[in-house]
């Protein structure tokens, strides 16, 4: 999904996430959105609907983060809407707020 600008700007083409296990594909309702990062050649991708966020490799396919908006490990997520990819976090923002972001690999 995208623009024609950034079609044209970026090549675009299709991705179907059959590398990922079916339980780490993305899946949405009815919403969801993904941002391309050039710098790592990586897309953030959120699905709204289920409360994921998370990061993939556009080479490798390999997942380097996700997070799930959930209230603890029990819960059913919240929805996500307009996430988006801040470059540094906010001066006062403590990095360990950050914790709550898995890499998926060490949670099998």
């Amino acid at each position: 999904i995208s623009d024609r600008k950034n079609y044209e700007k970026y090549s675009y083409s299709v991705y179907d996430f059959k590398d990922l296990l079916p339980n780490l594909r993305p899946i949405t309702r009815s919403e969801g959105r993904f941002e391309y990062i050039p710098s790592n050649d990586s897309l953030m991708i959120e699905e709204t609907n289920f409360g994921r966020l998370f990061e993939i490799e556009r080479k490798t396919g390999i997942i380097l983060w996700q997070f799930f908006n959930k209230q603890n490990d029990n819960s059913i997520p919240f929805m996500l809407s307009g996430s988006r990819r801040m470059r540094n976090l906010p001066k006062n923002m403590p990095a360990n707020l950050m914790k709550t972001c898995i890499n998926p690999s060490l949670n099998d």
